[in-house]
């Protein structure tokens, strides 16, 4: 015969006093278990997801919407609670490059964008982005943000940091 697994049995009591939070969840497709079978929407009845800290989730149904493309400190203060869930911590990426940004944002408010800036106007360091982005397959606001990124974390300042 078959041994049984120890799958948990639970079921959703809703208080109509309670407050409900708001949740920005980064993860990966581990999410979609928890939104399919309700725990997501039940708990959280308004809930944005970042697939990888990518697609943004649900406007990305009707049109494809990425994370990079949005003011991240303006978008988290929107938001109760930021849950971070993904399998095997993104295998050294946890988070998917969501912490670093925010840490970049938060200890140097507008040095991302600034850099970003310097890469547009240098044709030979944009055009060497725009090839990093094409050959992974990424969108470029994508890529010039975390080149950007990494400078912060390259700089002489700033060797403490690691990515």
């Amino acid at each position: 015969g078959h041994i049984e697994m120890p799958y948990p049995y639970y079921h959703f009591v809703h208080q109509e006093d309670e407050d409900s939070l708001t949740v920005l969840i980064i993860g990966d497709s581990f999410f979609w278990q928890w939104h399919d079978d309700g725990r997501i929407a039940f708990t959280f009845p308004v809930w944005q997801f970042w697939y990888y800290n990518q697609g943004i989730y649900p406007q990305s149904y009707s049109h494809y919407t990425n994370a990079y493309s949005l003011d991240l400190m303006d978008t988290i203060q929107g938001f109760d609670l930021i849950l971070i869930l993904q399998t095997m911590g993104g295998e050294g990426r946890l988070g998917f490059g969501f912490l670093q940004r925010a840490y970049c944002d938060l200890l140097f408010p507008g040095r991302i964008e600034k850099i970003i800036q310097q890469i547009r106007s240098n044709p030979e360091w944009f055009k060497a982005v725009e090839s990093k982005a094409k050959m992974k397959n990424l969108p470029l606001e994508t890529v010039l943000t975390r080149e950007a990124i990494y400078c912060i974390y390259q700089s002489q300042e700033n060797k403490h940091l690691t990515l």
